[in-house]
């Protein structure tokens, strides 16, 4: 099959862990060509040797100034000539009679109003939401856009999901709904490494602690860590992970650079994560009490098990029932949770058993399940049209009253106080 992904997440990022590089990975692996979009060229564009072809927008003719307004929520005009491009470029790649699919994994603007070109050629259109986008754009991310993702699920074939919450909010579209989440690359977290190399900077205590990821008042609780931190002041916490460049507000997280047990490691490349993560005790997810929260399955909680680490994490029940993984709403639950955890012996193999369930193959299995039948019932055989394949291009952008101007205006402010 010939697939073509829209994604708001880079092909580089976290080095590809996440799941739409992934998905797009196994998938090429089992000999389907991919043409992966994403928002803005990522630095690295290493497909592996897989028939994967990375372009972003800006390949596809929209300028770096109008792309940049886009990703901040902000109306770009007509999209007519980034459309016939992708028309030229798909013409070049699909095959007579081939079966063509079309993956939307964000509800962003540009992405969104592109879906006619793809509904034109014949593509068979799904929606599979990586987050609780509905969630995200309440809390400020307005490069997100509900009227695009009514739009797009609304026109789709089937909905994928990476959790119950979110399946819940999309059962309203009245389409199937399939939840596979995230998965895991066991391999990377397999590799033996020197017993005796330690990573640089590790802070070490009496108990070692870690977390890596995304560091943002919306995706880390620091009143959580701070807790641990002034409770057990013996411990040592390590947090890996970029601190968010563009909050609006002043982020949470730098109180704790108050504490002497506390150590930011800023962001480290996703294949060193393993020679920190085999030093913890303990891994955290401190995620903050809000629903966003409640609709995410966060790779690292795979992660942290591939490891054989334990994992204690706030205000995500959804993953309650996973082996050696304690869920906790206060910080002294958190805490106890945490104790707890230190003092129970992990049984490697029953970790080993879970996560073979988890992989990218498994996931990739169960996606390709629910669309190869779907698929089997369009018509492929007639040639995909070349020429007006835009006739019916959506001109006006779902991001027209989009309160993300303010935003832009202030990450702007910020930059150019930089230069001063």
């Amino acid at each position: 099959m010939n697939f073509v992904f829209f994604s708001t997440i880079l092909w580089d990022s976290a080095d590809g862990a996440h799941l739409p590089p992934q998905i797009a990975q196994e998938l090429a692996r089992r000999g389907h060509r991919i043409t992966y979009i994403e928002t803005r060229p990522s630095d690295e564009r290493d497909t592996r040797g897989l028939p994967i072809n990375v372009l972003a927008l800006t390949d596809l003719g929209l300028s770096e100034t109008l792309t940049q307004h886009a990703r901040y929520g902000l109306a770009i005009g007509p999209l007519q000539q980034v459309a016939e491009n992708l028309d030229r470029v798909l013409g070049t790649l699909e095959q007579p009679g081939e079966p063509r699919v079309a993956v939307w994994f964000a509800p962003f603007d540009p992405f969104a109003r592109l879906l006619p070109t793809l509904q034109a050629r014949g593509y068979a259109l799904f929606y599979y939401p990586v987050d609780d986008f509905e969630a995200m754009i309440r809390l400020g991310y307005y490069k997100h856009n509900a009227r695009a993702e009514d739009y797009v699920a609304s026109r789709a074939l089937a909905i994928f999901t990476i959790s119950g919450s979110v399946a819940a909010k999309m059962n309203r579209f009245g389409k199937r709904v399939h939840l596979i989440p995230a998965g895991i690359n066991l391999d990377e977290f397999r590799t033996a490494l020197d017993a005796n190399s330690l990573p640089p900077n590790l802070l070490r205590g009496e108990r070692t602690l870690g977390f890596w990821g995304w560091i943002s008042n919306n995706t880390f609780d620091a009143e959580m860590v701070a807790h641990i931190a002034r409770t057990r002041p013996s411990w040592s916490i390590n947090l890996l992970g970029m601190e968010d460049p563009n909050s609006q507000q002043p982020l949470q997280a730098q109180r704790l650079k108050v504490f002497q047990n506390v150590r930011f490691h800023d962001e480290i490349p996703h294949h060193r994560l393993r020679e920190y993560g085999r030093c913890f005790d303990a891994c955290l997810i401190p995620a903050p009490d809000n629903e966003f929260s409640r609709g995410r399955t966060p790779i690292k909680v795979y992660e942290y098990l591939a490891l054989h680490k334990p994992v204690i994490c706030t205000h995500m029940p959804q993953l309650t029932g996973m082996p050696y993984v304690q869920v906790a709403s206060k910080p002294e639950e958190f805490l106890l949770e945490i104790e707890t955890a230190l003092r129970t012996p992990v049984d490697a193999q029953v970790v080993d058993a879970y996560l073979a369930a988890q992989t990218w193959q498994s996931r990739v299995d169960c996606f390709l399940k629910v669309v190869n039948p779907l698929v089997e019932q369009q018509d492929f055989s007639a040639p995909a049209p070349r020429e007006n394949a835009n006739e019916s291009l959506v001109a006006e952008s779902f991001a027209a009253d989009n309160p993300g101007l303010n935003w832009y205006l202030t990450t702007l402010e910020t930059e150019l106080a930089r230069y001063k």
